[in-house]
């Protein structure tokens, strides 16, 4: 196909994008009820270009790229606008194939827990002896005094991060346009920190990442420095070189479920280069003015890391053989998850913890189980296997640009490098 018909093509899906979003924008806006005809509309809309697009799954150029792109978005659109006149629910396999999460990320997930059983069970052990050695008591939020410490000495960490960004950062795509547009600060009513693009802000939660002890409340360095890495220098820094870039709207804009796996991808990434810069930067680690040695913290974080991975890695093994099998086979399941577990009871109780989550009528687990598997894709682990230091950076860079489903982000890369 001629370059000018596939920029046609792009410039079709961008004026069709944007009825998406005035949809999107209208659910936005209280007691909203579904246009019916709006939808038959844009559902027809999406068939008819989806007709028209090549079927290219190896994309050499940009145009190539973002219509191939483009492929995947309609088809997404036509399942998900098709279901708004459908009364069946997906079945599994419908909708893990909608996230690209293949049985090879799953092969790669149980390697992992295999291989890394020792180096899991030692990060346990040293959580237990050397960072155990008393007890920790929530900060109670709901205490006006109590939330206004807490939030103070969030604050300053938040504040002392902002100038290492400034300082050691400011040549870093999007950084300075981050820190002159984007809100960074506390949320005492949600434990969970996000980032939220269209308000331009990020909120580190207070709850996770402080603690109470003998009447005094401490941050939790290490947590603190996942969150601000994650949500800040991952996902704000991802919004915002997005926005600066010349993409087509349908990959600016494609901020749902179906490119989840690549943002949080992209986002984990750089709550570790975070660690990592502070660790190698004595000077930068002293100027976030922590009570303790940078080591230390670095130290439990990386015990902390492989702990959370190893129960992250395997609630994704549950919710594949969850997917595999049928509300009855509680027995198969326990069995099928044994091999992957340190704790022998953690599969049965995996297991019960979701019998409320089946479809009664097909005996198949509900969609919105099944798509928790789409973070079994860690498309950026597998890009940067193997790459020079040279080449790191500037893959870095790319990866902050653009809201990409998972194979498109390696392809992405590659046509950019």
């Amino acid at each position: 196909m001629q370059n000018q018909e596939l920029k046609n093509l792009i410039q079709k899906g961008n004026n069709l994008y944007e009825k998406v979003l005035k949809r999107e924008y209208h659910f936005d806006q209280p007691y909203s009820i579904i246009d019916l005809a709006y939808t038959q509309s844009l559902l027809d809309d999406f068939k008819g270009l989806y007709a028209e697009l090549p079927k290219n799954e190896n994309p050499q150029n940009l145009d190539e790229l973002y219509v191939y792109e483009l492929a995947k978005i309609c088809v997404n659109q036509i399942n998900e606008l098709g279901d708004e006149f459908n009364p069946s629910i997906r079945i599994p396999e419908q909708v893990i194939s909608m996230y690209e999460v293949t049985e090879g990320n799953l092969d790669l997930i149980k390697n992992w827990l295999k291989s890394q059983r020792k180096n899991v069970e030692e990060a346990n052990i040293r959580q237990m002896e050397t960072y155990s050695s008393s007890r920790r008591a929530s900060v109670a939020l709901g205490s006006p005094e109590l939330r206004v410490v807490a939030e103070s000495l969030m604050l300053k960490y938040i504040e002392n991060f902002k100038q290492v960004l400034s300082k050691y950062f400011s040549d870093f795509p999007g950084v300075k346009q981050l820190l002159d547009t984007y809100i960074i600060s506390v949320e005492s009513f949600n434990q969970r920190s996000y980032a939220n693009r269209v308000a331009k802000a990020t909120f580190i939660g207070v709850a996770r990442n402080c603690y109470m002890l003998d009447g005094n409340i401490s941050l939790i360095p290490e947590k603190f420095l996942s969150s601000f890495g994650h949500e800040v220098f991952g996902h704000c820094l991802n919004y915002v070189n997005t926005d600066l870039s010349d993409l087509p709207l349908f990959v600016k804009e494609n901020i749902g479920a179906m490119t989840s796996a690549s943002k949080e991808s992209v986002a984990d990434h750089f709550e570790s280069l975070i660690f990592e810069f502070l660790k190698g930067n004595k000077k930068a680690a002293d100027e976030m003015g922590f009570e303790e040695e940078f080591q230390k913290i670095y130290s439990r974080y990386k015990d902390t890391r492989i702990l959370m991975d190893y129960w992250n890695k395997l609630s994704m093994v549950g919710f594949w053989v969850l997917s595999h099998t049928k509300m009855d086979d509680f027995d198969k399941q326990v069995n099928e998850l044994l091999p992957y577990s340190i704790d022998i009871k953690w599969p049965a109780n995996f297991v019960n913890r979701h019998r409320q989550d089946w479809n009664r009528s097909t005996g198949l687990l509900l969609p919105k189980v099944v798509s928790e598997l789409r973070y079994s894709a860690d498309p950026v682990k597998e890009l940067l296997e193997g790459v020079s230091a040279d080449r790191k950076a500037d893959l870095e860079k790319l990866i902050l640009i653009g809201n990409w489903t998972p194979y498109s982000l390696k392809h992405w890369v590659r046509i950019n490098i």
